[in-house]
């Protein structure tokens, strides 16, 4: 449009720094199975925008599974003037097995889901372009600390002896013995196939299907043999001739050298007469072997057919197996190096096996890490919190720093029946992340040293010292995992004078950089509210001196804020230079730089504690002075 002749124009100016308004960070998913949810209202698979303060939940969920107690969890974490916190549900299907143990199994594959079908957790990803809303506290809970332990090896402890030659035998699996997960495991299944001697060994195992859930490893049997009685047998071994013997040359037995002579010769020691023909020859080396007195010839006796001289041994067993044969005929193979066949008679022998098993990630958890990578969220996961070794043993199988990790489980009263009954954590730990968030502003703090409310004890009892590492809370957070401890009145090396509170600061990732879960979200947070700030520039600026003031200016003013806030210590915001070379700068590329440095999470105060000296001396000066008058 061209300016007016004769008029007015105005021209709107867009050349400052954009404002940044900060990123949601306290939408919760829940993920889980329910069998009372009315379908309509949460499809399989699908995430469904709800707020925790909506009182029609408890009809459209029902009672069945997690999700509901979930939901209560979470309100009760509330804090003062926060009326609801906002949720994506995702509604997963239960598995369909009649057997109990692999129905979890396959509830557990229906929350994990496939990232290519978009169900299960992965079903969370479809929330910001179907809700508007991006789930970035997620929680699976009753369903994060099932260790899927499978078979590791299973080996021949025992060979087995005396079975039917190539028969199939189903090795039995059993809980083993300590096994604390008897009513949730899937045991393995596996095969041996008894080789063609009726032995089983290590070669003849053959594993079906590896099993799941095991706590310890299962006892593996096969049945006891069941083949023909194991008689002694005889070593045996062939020389096969293709041409006559020629004169000089040998054949040898177990060292014993016999050799061919001229028929014309009288043969003496171990000479026997060659032929014109091969028959007659071989006939002469029969008769010549069958009457030798030497020890090693006369233990085998000699048949003839054809070309084909057959040795077997008088004396059945294994030993002559060591019988060794050769010669320097010209055409004549052997059947092997040695003698063989040979079998000691034996008794049968059943077949024992040992098992091992490898501690496996729970499937959720290792889906979550990734899941959380695409939502720039974290997912709170619980142990099943049966003891220190279980808590280890499930944080060994996981290594993500979007991962929040709890020694699980907590006890509530169930509002149905009124019993004490145990429930996850996790929905627990979520809300007072989320009220700590609602209370500070921004996501810049953990949300340990929290009394959590609703419940009525942690589910096991965890000892713990505010001054002693060595107790079992201590322990547990020095792997990363969060716990919940029991306040003491008059005990000051307690939490808390009362109550229970919650205490965990890590991830449970490897960077000791951002070990801490609150710098982890606060960098989540800085990242996410630049991004429609900065994407404004896209397209509408050309690189010129004025963008790249507004870029920084942009950045500059944000952290600023925060800084003010006491949310970052400092930042510092540059203009790569060297990175922004003409060529990247014609191909409409820019790079700016920021740090910024969030505060880490107090977790512990050391006071140097030590006698004061110059006290006396200033109260030996003040006695001094006063005595001194007074005289």
């Amino acid at each position: 449009m061209t300016a007016p002749v004769f008029g007015l124009q105005f021209i709107q100016v867009d050349d400052q720094a954009q404002p940044v308004y900060g990123a949601n960070m306290d939408v919760v998913g829940l993920v889980g199975p329910c069998s009372t949810a009315n379908p309509q209202l949460f499809p399989l698979n699908t995430p469904v925008l709800r707020f925790s303060n909506d009182t029609n939940l408890s009809k459209d969920l029902g009672t069945d599974g997690y999700l509901l107690d979930a939901i209560n969890g979470l309100n009760d974490q509330l804090v003062d003037f926060q009326v609801a916190i906002q949720m994506v549900i995702v509604r997963t299907d239960y598995g369909s097995a009649l057997d109990a143990n692999q129905k979890l199994e396959q509830t557990i594959a229906n929350i994990m889901g496939q990232s290519t079908a978009g169900t299960g957790v992965w079903a969370l990803t479809k929330a910001p372009n179907s809700l508007y809303c991006t789930p970035r506290v997620i929680i699976c809970p009753g369903y994060t600390g099932q260790l899927a332990n499978s078979l590791d090896t299973l080996l021949i402890n025992a060979i087995g002896v005396g079975y039917i030659p190539d028969q199939e035998y189903q090795v039995n699996f059993i809980t083993g013995n300590g096994e604390t997960n008897g009513a949730n495991l899937v045991l393995p299944t596996a095969h041996v196939v008894a080789d063609h001697n009726g032995n089983i060994n290590d070669a003849e195992i053959f594993i079906d299907s590896w099993g799941a859930y095991m706590t310890v490893a299962p006892i593996a049997t096969i049945p006891p043999p069941d083949g023909p009685p194991i008689v002694a047998e005889p070593a045996g071994g062939q020389l096969i001739f293709n041409a006559v013997p020629g004169v000089g040359a040998t054949v040898v037995l177990n060292g014993t050298t016999v050799t061919f002579v001229a028929p014309t010769t009288t043969p003496s020691g171990n000479q026997v007469h060659t032929a014109p023909d091969l028959g007659t020859a071989l006939t002469n080396l029969q008769t010549f072997l069958s009457a030798s007195s030497d020890s090693n010839i006369q233990r085998l006796q000699y048949t003839l057919n054809g070309g084909t001289m057959t040795m077997v041994s008088k004396t059945p067993g294994a030993a002559d197996n060591a019988f060794t044969l050769g010669g320097t005929v010209t055409g004549m193979s052997v059947s092997g190096p040695t003698l063989k066949g040979g079998q000691d008679a034996a008794a049968a022998v059943q077949a024992t096996l040992d098992a091992t098993i490898a501690l496996g990630a729970n499937p959720v958890c290792a889906s979550l890490g990734p899941v959380c990578d695409q939502l720039i969220g974290h997912a709170i996961v619980e142990s099943p919190g049966t003891s220190t070794i279980g808590d280890f043993n499930w944080r060994d199988t996981l290594n993500h720093q979007r991962l929040i990790g709890l020694s699980g489980g907590c006890k509530v009263i169930d509002p149905v029946s009124g019993n004490v009954v145990v429930k996850p954590l996790a929905p627990r730990v979520a809300g007072l992340l989320i009220g700590r968030d609602f209370a500070t502003g921004y996501p810049f703090h953990s949300c340990a040293n929290q009394p959590i409310q609703g419940i009525v004890g942690p589910a096991r009892t965890i000892s713990f010292s505010l001054t002693d590492g060595s107790t079992e809370g201590q322990v547990l957070l020095s792997g990363n995992i969060g716990i919940v401890v029991r306040g003491l009145i008059g005990v000051e090396t307690a939490i808390s004078s009362g109550g229970f509170v919650f205490v965990g600061t890590d991830n449970m990732g490897d960077d000791e950089l951002w070990r801490f879960y609150n710098v982890k979200r606060g960098r989540d947070y800085i990242h996410l509210s630049l991004m429609p700030a900065l994407r404004t520039y896209l397209g509408r600026s050309n690189i010129d001196r004025q963008t790249v003031a507004n870029v920084l200016l942009t950045i500059k003013g944000f952290l600023a804020t925060l800084k003010a806030l006491q949310l970052i210590i400092d930042y510092n915001v540059n203009f790569q230079g060297s990175l922004n070379s003409a060529s990247e700068i014609r191909l409409g590329h820019l790079t700016v730089g920021f740090q910024a440095e969030e505060p880490p999470v107090l977790r512990r105060i050391t006071t140097m504690s030590a006698r004061y000296a110059p006290a006396i001396d200033m109260m030996v000066q003040q006695l001094q002075q006063q005595l001194n008058l007074q005289g």
